[in-house]
């Protein structure tokens, strides 16, 4: 791998980014910054797509500066310290999942300025991302939509209630979608929105399902060969046993891409 890369992750909404994040850091050469609170910074500053990509180029360089000079950088962890694999608690409270991530300051060794840098944001990076991709490498998630809906309805955030606040300032599309009736109708749309943005950009797109089949293989481009990978469980099933027809008859009515990919699941 390159000295001194910078990639993105992106994907829809709990179709596994914060998984791969967590698969590609366990290769110690790479830094992994996990949904990091500068990028709200860099959009509070940032009026448009150029901006944002101006801005992001700015934040990385410090970045690296910050590590070559000794000083602090603030990662999202997990209880074991680590870049968590899903920011939420498996135990269920009603409907909510319990936060379980948190942000810790950690030092870098100051030779780990050339080493390359992994930033995983979705709405965001989506949103941006004919701008993003012009000079970054991107790799994106896309997951059944099934179990992403139904992932979705477990938690209590605003894309369970079809908002997507963080991506509209950024794409009209997106803000067109925020006013269809219908929550069910409205999420089919968001995810249909996600994926026309990956199908026309340069991105390097992953199943969820592949990754969990064959993890080796779908990252061997971004991690080194003696790094060992867990064994994966997929967690479609778990998450697929809710309004299983009420969502597919929706995709296969409305999803004008995503429900195509993935109709072999949706029966």
């Amino acid at each position: 791998m390159s000295q001194k890369k910078n990639i993105l992750i992106t994907g829809i909404p709990r179709s596994g980014t914060s998984l791969i994040t967590k698969l590609i850091s366990l290769d110690k050469n790479n830094i992994c910054f996990s949904e990091p609170t500068f990028i709200k910074e860099i959009k509070a500053i940032s009026e448009n797509k150029k901006e944002i990509l101006a801005n992001l180029n700015q934040k990385i360089i410090g970045i690296r500066d910050c590590i070559k000079n000794g000083k602090s950088l603030e990662f999202r962890v997990g209880k074991d310290g680590q870049i968590p694999d899903n920011y939420f608690t498996i135990e269920y409270n009603n409907i909510t999942r319990n936060k379980s991530s948190k942000f810790k300051n950690i030092i870098l060794p100051k030779d780990y300025s050339q080493n390359t840098i992994f930033i995983k944001n979705n709405l965001l990076f989506t949103s941006c991302i004919e701008e993003l991709s012009k000079q970054y490498e991107i790799i994106a998630i896309i997951r059944n939509p099934i179990s992403i809906i139904n992932s979705w309805k477990s938690l209590n955030l605003p894309i369970s209630k079809g908002v997507v606040i963080s991506g509209i300032k950024y794409s009209t599309s997106l803000k067109n979608i925020s006013n269809e009736k219908g929550l069910l109708i409205k999420q089919i749309k968001i995810i249909d929105w996600f994926y026309n943005k990956y199908l026309e950009n340069n991105v390097n797109l992953i199943k969820y399902e592949d990754l969990v089949e064959n993890s080796c293989m779908i990252l061997n481009r971004w991690i080194d060969d003696i790094v060992t990978l867990p064994k994966l469980n997929s967690k479609n099933m778990a998450e697929r046993n809710s309004c299983i027809y009420e969502i597919s008859t929706i995709i296969k009515r409305y999803s004008k891409l995503y429900g195509h990919e993935y109709c072999n699941l949706l029966a």
